[in-house]
């Protein structure tokens, strides 16, 4: 795979879809499987949703996530990603290699990866690159450390089906997101969209689907992107 892969769950399904979208993201080679809450979860729902998603990462992102919050998910699910809304050295101490932070122009030592995300293609791209920068500077590998593009996600067979997957969710459907900053068009316009992030240095998508019945199409879509024809891909970044 040209990049590797991770799926955010959508914060309004319920757990049993949840989990069925956990499950589909992994059979399909997905890294990593997020839930972004507005509060810690009840250990019992984490536990289970960490059984749907494995033998890939799960991973959660809480607002405002405090030191003993960290520790205290470390203590519980020592294998569990963390994310962080800045760069917080006391976050990153409390859960050593497994706290995400989002790149504001430094990566903390002992970090377990930065995740970027910006307004428009061209601005993460650029981004992605200077988190690359200062992650060498920190002295980190990018297997300690991923750097992470974030992006929505609404590609389709047409332009006129990626607009419509857009359309249908009203998180898209709200303002341009996906249309200037995410994965969106027909699979060679996503496929362009990939090998830039690449180009950048990026090591891992961490997609948001649209919402869609047919999730499972929308997640291979996706992993075709990254995967494709691998030597022609390679051959095309540099």
């Amino acid at each position: 795979m040209l990049l590797g892969l991770g799926v955010t769950l959508h914060p309004a399904h319920d757990d049993a879809r949840r989990h069925e979208l956990a499950r589909l993201a992994v059979r399909l080679g997905y890294r990593e499987v997020w839930l972004a809450a507005p509060a810690v979860p009840l250990v019992t729902d984490l536990a289970a949703l960490a059984e749907a998603a494995a033998p890939a990462a799960l991973g959660l992102a809480v607002p405002d996530l405090t030191a003993e919050a960290a520790e205290a998910l470390h203590a519980a699910f020592p294998d569990l990603l963390l994310g962080a809304d800045r760069p917080d050295s006391a976050v990153t101490a409390a859960a050593p290699g497994r706290v995400r932070h989002r790149f504001a122009g430094r990566v903390e030592a002992g970090a377990g990866g930065v995740v970027v995300d910006a307004e428009t293609r061209e601005e993460l791209a650029r981004l992605v690159a200077a988190a690359v920068a200062a992650r060498t500077a920190a002295g980190l590998t990018p297997a300690a450390c991923p750097v992470v593009a974030e992006v929505p996600v609404a590609i389709g067979r047409t332009m006129q089906e990626a607009e419509a997957r857009a359309a249908r969710d009203p998180r898209f459907a709200r303002d341009r997101q996906v249309r200037d900053r995410g994965l969106f068009g027909t699979y060679e316009h996503g496929q362009e969209q990939v090998l830039a992030l690449a180009r950048a240095g990026a090591d891992l998508l961490l997609v948001t689907l649209a919402d869609e019945l047919d999730v499972a199409d929308l997640l291979a879509q996706v992993r075709a992107l990254v995967v494709g024809a691998t030597p022609v891909l390679h051959a095309r970044t540099s």
